[in-house]
């Protein structure tokens, strides 16, 4: 999944997700709020979460994969 480069690599490298979103129960569009990134294999791809600028609530994602079993 994504482009085989970590997120701190940052734009044009990362893959990415912007302006995340979500529609309550009233159908208003809300911002996420205290999102919390969980990895369970970091040295295969890492995640990280912002907020700002043009891309909104946003989150870079990717590595280089190649799981192997037993690592």
């Amino acid at each position: 999944m994504g482009s085989g480069h970590f997120p701190n690599e940052g734009f044009k490298k990362a893959s990415y997700f912007r302006i995340l979103g979500y529609i309550d129960d009233s159908g208003a569009l809300r911002d996420p709020e205290n999102l919390m990134p969980c990895v369970t294999k970091a040295a295969c791809y890492d995640l990280q979460v912002g907020n700002g600028n043009n891309f909104g609530t946003h989150f870079y994602f990717g590595g280089p994969g190649h799981f192997e079993k037993g690592q």
